[in-house]
């Protein structure tokens, strides 16, 4: 029932931007204009590529406004304060623009609750998510130990998980 109101909530209104060679989309809700869009998603393309997204295969990647997320996140019974959220079985996950760009208010905020700088909050965001989505794992504690090791570097073990097939 919540990929069937984020896919409510993402389709029509929303636009896909040019994909990549990959199978991934990118995509940017209402209210971007193409602009920002095209920023946020430069900003983040290389953070995916830095932590091998690209092996997930087909997977999409949302951009969501940070006057929207809060609302969002409500509606999809998710953590309001967490500024990325990924949908395994929908091989997509969501992230809060201030990620990418952010008014004063929104990096103090994230600062506060994060203790992070926002330079290394994107990292530690995507790294995250994806210790969750490369090995099919909701498991948070599991999620934060992979992002360290893809932070560090190391090969990521997905002990207790399955891993994602490829779509490829």
């Amino acid at each position: 029932m919540k990929f069937f109101t984020l896919l409510i909530l993402f389709t029509t209104p929303y636009s896909v931007l040019a994909q990549s060679s990959a199978p991934q989309k990118f995509i940017c809700n209402t209210g971007y204009t193409l602009q920002q869009c095209h920023r946020q998603i430069s900003a983040l393309r290389p953070i995916l590529d830095k932590f091998h997204a690209d092996a997930l295969g087909q997977w999409t990647w949302i951009l969501v406004r940070s006057e929207d997320w809060r609302p969002l996140m409500y509606r999809l019974a998710a953590s309001p304060d967490s500024p990325a959220v990924t949908f395994l079985d929908k091989r997509t996950t969501l992230f809060e623009e201030a990620l990418m760009e952010s008014s004063a208010a929104n990096r103090a905020e994230l600062l506060r609750y994060w203790g992070l700088p926002l330079n290394q909050l994107l990292d530690e965001a995507v790294s995250h998510e994806l210790g969750h989505s490369l090995c099919n794992d909701p498991d948070e504690t599991r999620a934060e130990r992979r992002a360290r090791a893809l932070q560090e570097g190391k090969k990521l073990v997905c002990e207790a998980a399955k891993e994602i097939p490829s779509a490829r």
